[in-house]
């Protein structure tokens, strides 16, 4: 019988310590490595940069990466990516723009061959609009479930250390 009781007692000083680890990878998250990869993914703009620097942050042993930052980083190349396809459909804007006054200056030959440019280019935006609606999607998602994740683990914690303490105390 004591020996059950010691392997109780040693169960529940593993547990502790993983919910432990939990909360200070948490905190090591929310403290550090959230507001470090934000900043990477929106001052630098050359994508192997972006890698380099997030290895430099969260490690290069993808094993023994924060958990939390792991699934942040994967939101937050989603943002980037929405970002650049957001600049793109703008500067495509600004390309139909500039050969719709160009049109007007050309001949009949020429215009129907920019009809067709215009066409393409009206075409290529659609199509980054759909892409940038998809993206944007899973944008959103990926945050409510990081955010759902995040409390989930949060409430995981807080339970296991309650229950922990409250065995500690019988």
């Amino acid at each position: 019988m004591k020996y059950l009781k010691k392997y109780d007692i040693f169960k529940e000083s593993v547990e502790l310590e993983g919910l432990e680890l939990t909360q200070k990878q948490l905190d090591d998250f929310k403290t550090r490595l959230k507001p470090g990869i934000d900043a990477i993914y929106k001052d630098t703009k050359d994508e192997k940069l972006i890698q380099t620097k997030e290895i430099a942050l969260l490690g290069q042993d993808e094993e023994k990466r924060n958990p939390f930052a792991v699934k942040w980083s994967a939101v937050a190349k989603l943002k980037y990516d929405v970002a650049k396809l957001t600049d793109l459909i703008a500067s495509t804007k600004n390309d139909i723009t500039r050969s719709k006054l160009l049109l007007n200056d050309l001949t009949k030959d020429v215009r129907k061959l920019e009809d067709l440019k215009i066409s393409n280019n009206v075409t290529t935006l659609n199509n980054k609009i759909k892409e940038l609606a998809k993206k944007s999607a899973e944008v959103e998602k990926s945050e409510i479930d990081f955010n759902e994740f995040i409390e989930k683990k949060k409430k995981e914690t807080d339970e296991g250390i309650k229950n922990s303490v409250n065995k500690e105390q019988k």
